[in-house]
């Protein structure tokens, strides 16, 4: 910010909400990968997300498999792998550039990009099925356990009768079931409100 603006601001900061709001949304999604694919995949993707040109310019990079590999200092052999799975995975795609009207894969150039509004789709369809996979997982485990979950008594409630009679080895069962559920209910809680968190932002 020039000191003109600060002038016309009397020499206070303002804060562009919306490109913190970007960056906080761009670092989950950077965060997503590594933990998906590995720290080296995540500096592959990150090379992707940086801008050119310094001006109106600022679309992504599109950059070959050698000067990839080459900035993000990784043999060709290692970073393909890593590059093949982000594609497939929909986190990066590749265009192809032909240089003869054949379409020979020898005289084809690929660049390797990232479209970052589809990346940000691919990981709320993740969360999502996260969630539903959660859910399948709660039911499962309400299934598997029912009889023993039957005898956990809900906060604030008396103890069942059916509990009192319940050796040590089944209260323990049901506590661990209980606790099993306690915890899938969580985990889907801090999914979706990741996934609220980026439709918002």
């Amino acid at each position: 910010m020039c000191s003109s603006d600060l002038t016309a601001l009397n020499g206070k900061y303002l804060l562009q909400l919306g490109e913190i709001g970007a960056c906080v949304k761009q670092l989950m999604l950077e965060a997503a990968v590594r933990d998906k694919f590995g720290e080296l995949a995540c500096r592959i993707f990150r090379l992707l997300l940086r801008k050119k040109g310094g001006g109106v310019d600022r679309s992504p990079l599109k950059l070959e498999l050698k000067q990839l590999a080459e900035l993000a200092l990784l043999p060709e052999r290692e970073a393909r792998p890593l590059l093949m799975k982000l594609l497939q995975n929909d986190y990066v795609l590749m265009q192809e550039l032909p240089r003869t009207v054949d379409h020979n894969p020898r005289t084809t150039t690929y660049l390797w990009h990232v479209d970052l509004e589809a990346a940000y789709r691919t990981l709320e369809r993740s969360m999502f099925l996260s969630v539903a996979n959660l859910f399948s997982r709660m039911a499962h485990e309400r299934s598997e356990h029912a009889l023993a979950l039957a005898t956990v008594p809900q906060p604030g409630a008396p103890l069942a009768p059916a509990a009192e009679q319940l050796s040590e080895a089944q209260q323990a069962e049901a506590r661990l079931a209980q606790r099993k559920l306690d915890c899938l209910e969580n985990s889907i809680l801090l999914v979706h409100q990741a996934a609220m968190k980026m439709r918002i932002i």
